[in-house]
């Protein structure tokens, strides 16, 4: 966590630092209370979570895995003291469901047209960012809403097209 909060701090004293454009982060494990799988997070990813808010740093976009939760559902994506995204996995995803297995199921166990092995493509217009969720297994640009988001930083309000 130190060598993460150290590069932030870099990051911020860069004589030519914007706060309006964005700071990507990703790890391994979410941060609690931000996207629906944000209850396997850690002590490491909390611990960042709280210096990210802690120290204003609202334009950090924060991709995170472990889950492999659907990263098209709209609980994927949370906005808070940054912005925090369930980036899923490419090769299959997990849902929770009231089904067997505690709720919890992976995607070789279900049908969604085709296992879901998902990869997000980011483009970055300033302060606005437009998620497109690509399925691997399809070969097309997916969305169980809409086929993609936008999102803006500095804590203005996201939105999907």
């Amino acid at each position: 966590m130190g060598k993460a909060t150290n590069f932030l701090n870099e990051i911020k004293s860069e004589p030519d630092y914007d706060p309006t454009k964005p700071i990507f982060a990703m790890s391994h494990y979410p941060i609690s209370g931000t996207v629906w799988g944000s209850a396997w997070s850690s002590a490491a990813s909390n611990s960042f979570g709280k210096f990210i808010a802690d120290n204003n740093f609202s334009q950090v976009f924060y991709m995170s895995g472990h889950t492999q939760y659907d990263p098209t559902d709209e609980r994927s994506l949370y906005q808070g003291a940054a912005t925090y995204m369930d980036s899923g996995a490419a090769s299959y995803s997990s849902y929770l469901d009231d089904g067997p297995y505690d709720g919890y199921i992976e995607g070789n166990y279900i049908k969604y047209k085709t296992t879901p092995r998902i990869v997000n493509f980011l483009e970055v217009y300033g302060s606005k960012i437009i998620i497109k969720h690509y399925n691997l297994s399809t070969h097309e640009f997916v969305g169980t809403f809409r086929p993609k988001w936008i999102c803006m930083l500095m804590r203005e309000p996201l939105y999907w097209l």
